[in-house]
């Protein structure tokens, strides 16, 4: 029987999370420089995207039956 030792994710508070962070993580993981622009350009998606609000979500709670 395999076990599975699982390492916890990193905590990042609020603030914390910026383009020195995810170099810096990509780097403490030794991952290819390719690896980390991925994470780059997933950050700025991330950064970029306004976070919902009731309005946009007015959608979710309409009654189709």
């Amino acid at each position: 029987m395999a076990i599975a030792i699982l390492k916890p994710s990193p905590v990042v508070k609020a603030g914390e999370l910026n383009r020195e962070f995810v170099e810096a993580y990509g780097k403490a993981l030794g991952e290819p420089e390719w690896m980390t622009e991925r994470r780059l350009e997933a950050f700025r998606v991330f950064r970029d995207t306004p976070a919902p609000n009731r309005h946009d979500e007015l959608w979710r709670r309409v009654d189709l039956s």
